[in-house]
């Protein structure tokens, strides 16, 4: 009677230890569900999207851009898988009409649409991914101001981009538009005609290039990611700095000097410091609109 008596608590203490260890298995199954989801991330737009940087015999400087960086930024809270569209060169109407890009001109972990546009190749991408897509960038325009092409103009094409991209996506994904930093600020060290030309430029784009960025995000529903300011273009040229072997410039200057190639190379693009810090304007954005 006794033994039969302890192969039944014996049994019951089984029993309780199986409970106990399926009730952690639970658990931990809830802990992985409840982890990031993985998302795609796709960066759109010219060679700032891309990453390009000078000094390069290949296309790996691209993995250093700001496109990478974002990915890096907000993980792990939040798993983003890059899918870089970018091309080199492009202006806001080659993104709705050119078909693919030059292998050079794209990122080294670039998405390749040889029979499409730009545009077209990412609208079909989140058309294909519903509920997959959890981040947007758009970097274009920059190609169109170094261009001339009138201001009314790349305002429709941004419009169209804005509206399609939208329409693709629903309003649920954050879609996030950058606007253009003003690299003729460096004109300021060539002398007294450049500082003129500097003075004037950054008139320009507080009165009608930004403008026009921030008019068509704000109709589209896209985020403004303000480069422009993030850069210091209008900290006013009479607060002056000491800075490299130049002596005393301008802030705005001086930052155009430190977070582009324009100033020790007469190339526009960002150096690892500018894409650092528009990838990191880029992550608080998300991660605030994420939430």
């Amino acid at each position: 009677m006794l033994s039969r008596l302890l192969r039944m608590v014996a049994k019951l203490l089984m029993c309780v230890m199986l409970i106990g260890s399926l009730s952690t298995v639970t658990s931990g199954a809830d802990q992985v569900a409840k982890g990031p989801k993985p998302m795609f991330y796709l960066s759109l737009g010219d060679s700032l999207a891309v990453g390009i940087q000078p000094g390069f015999t290949d296309n790996s400087e691209t993995l250093h851009g700001y496109s990478n960086r974002v990915v890096n930024d907000v993980g792990p809270k939040y798993k983003l898988i890059l899918r870089n569209f970018g091309c080199g060169g492009e202006t806001t109407a080659q993104m709705l009409t050119s078909r693919g890009c030059p292998s050079r001109s794209v990122a080294a972990n670039g998405v390749s649409y040889p029979g499409s546009s730009q545009l077209s190749a990412a609208v079909s991408f989140v058309r294909a991914h519903r509920a997959q897509i959890g981040l947007i960038t758009i970097n274009i325009g920059g190609n169109d101001i170094d261009q001339h092409v009138a201001l009314g103009t790349m305002k429709a094409n941004l419009l169209r981009i804005g509206t399609l991209l939208r329409a693709a996506t629903g309003t649920k994904v954050p879609i996030l538009g950058l606007n253009s930093y003003d690299t003729v600020l460096a004109s300021w060290l060539t002398g007294a005609d450049g500082q003129i030309l500097a003075e004037q430029s950054v008139v320009q784009y507080r009165s009608s290039i930004n403008p026009v960025f921030g008019t068509v995000f704000a109709r589209t529903k896209v985020t403004l990611v303000d480069v422009s300011t993030a850069f210091g273009t209008f900290i006013p040229l009479s607060h002056l700095v000491n800075y490299d072997s130049f002596g005393s410039v301008p802030i705005a200057v001086k930052n155009i000097c430190t977070l582009t190639w324009n100033c020790k190379l007469v190339n526009e693009h960002p150096t690892n410091a500018g894409y650092a810090l528009i990838a990191s304007l880029i992550a608080k954005i998300y991660r605030a609109l994420a939430t």
